[in-house]
């Protein structure tokens, strides 16, 4: 169900302007991405940054928050990317690479931009 949620949605993101090189990432290309990295974005315009361990575990660090350790994995099955907190248990995300551009996805809400920054660059200094 949620491919297939998904993947309407993304069709219908590439097809509307300013998504013309919209390309859904792969499990394989997720992990490659995230893994031992950090990425930096906006959700829903609150500024926060990511640490992906290789081993599965994640911190999340808001910009004006207590940070929040989970886990993470990706699914090869659904192409996607599952996060797991306490307080939510396990939720997946798609990830979109328009040029040089990368968006968080879900079933609802608009697509959500970040950038990879590499290893773990948690610290706040700016």
């Amino acid at each position: 169900m949620f491919r297939r949620m998904f993947l309407a949605a993304a069709i219908a993101a590439a097809a509307s302007p300013g998504w013309a090189q919209a390309v859904r990432l792969t499990a394989a290309e997720i992990e490659a991405l995230l893994s031992g990295n950090t990425i930096r974005g906006t959700w829903n315009g609150d500024l926060y940054k990511q640490f992906f361990s290789a081993s599965g575990r994640t911190i999340y660090a808001p910009r004006h928050s207590r940070s929040t350790a989970g886990k993470w994995r990706v699914n090869p099955e659904t192409d996607s990317y599952e996060s797991w907190w306490e307080m939510s248990g396990w939720a997946a995300y798609g990830i979109i690479r328009d040029g040089d551009a990368l968006f968080w996805t879900t079933e609802s809400g608009p697509p959500q931009p970040f950038e990879v920054l590499p290893g773990e660059q948690l610290a706040w200094t700016e």
